[in-house]
C-alpha cells in the first residue's frame, strides 16, 4: 500500500523500496531505559544536640531553708564521696532528686564530661555529681568532684551510645567550712562529644 501511494506520487520503485526499508529498519521507540539523579550537597552540622536540666536554679547558703530545690544534708549520705560530712542536694518536689542531660545524636561512641566556674572565682564551693544511669534512682556509687578547669573537664561517662538521657545527684559544699563572703554564681558546662 506504501509502495503504491509512493509511486503514485511520483517516485521510481527503487526509489521508493529504499524509502520503506529505510522506515521499516528505525523503530518507533529506540531507547528502552532511561535514568535520571538527585545530587544532594551534605554540609557538617551539629552531631550532637544537648539539654541539661535544669538551666538555671537559685539557693541560699543556709542550712534551714536554703530554696524550694535544695535542702541541706547534716551528715553524709551514701553517696557522698570520701571525706564529705554534709553539703547542700538537689532536691526537686521536696525529694532527693536529679539534674539531667539529654543528648540526641548519632554517633556510635561518645563521653559526658563536666566543669564548674565561680563567680566570684574564689569562693570556697565544690560541686559533684552522681551518676545514677538512665533514670533517676539513688546512686549506687560516691559522686565525682568536678574540675574548675575548662581544659581538663571531669569525665562523667563514656562509651555511651546514640541518643539516650543520664541522671545525677548534685551535691554542693563548702571547701573551707566557711560561709561564702559573696553572692556565688556556680556554672556548671557538660560537653557531650
Amino acid at each position: 500500500m506504501i509502495l503504491r501511494i509512493l509511486r503514485e506520487a511520483g517516485l521510481p520503485r527503487l526509489l521508493a523500496t529504499a524509502f520503506i526499508a529505510a522506515v521499516a529498519a528505525t523503530p518507533a521507540w529506540s531507547a528502552n531505559s532511561a535514568s535520571g539523579t538527585t545530587v544532594i550537597t551534605m554540609a557538617q552540622g551539629n552531631s550532637v544536640a544537648i539539654t541539661i536540666t535544669p538551666t538555671t536554679e537559685t539557693m541560699t547558703q543556709d542550712v534551714v531553708a536554703p530554696g524550694a530545690d535544695w535542702a541541706y544534708q547534716s551528715s553524709a549520705q551514701t553517696w557522698f564521696p570520701a571525706g564529705v560530712t554534709d553539703g547542700w542536694v538537689y532536691t526537686p518536689a521536696g525529694t532527693a532528686g536529679c539534674t539531667k542531660a539529654a543528648v540526641t545524636t548519632f554517633k556510635g561512641s561518645w563521653g559526658l564530661t563536666a566543669y564548674y566556674t565561680l563567680a566570684p572565682a574564689a569562693s570556697p564551693v565544690a560541686v559533684y555529681l552522681a551518676p545514677v544511669g538512665t533514670s533517676c534512682t539513688v546512686p549506687t556509687s560516691a559522686a565525682i568532684a568536678l574540675s574548675t578547669n575548662s581544659a581538663s573537664p571531669t569525665t562523667l561517662q563514656s562509651g555511651l551510645n546514640k541518643s539516650q538521657t543520664e541522671y545525677y545527684y548534685l551535691l554542693v559544699t563548702s571547701t573551707t567550712g566557711n560561709p561564702i563572703g559573696a553572692t556565688t554564681t556556680i556554672t556548671i558546662t557538660y560537653t557531650a562529644q
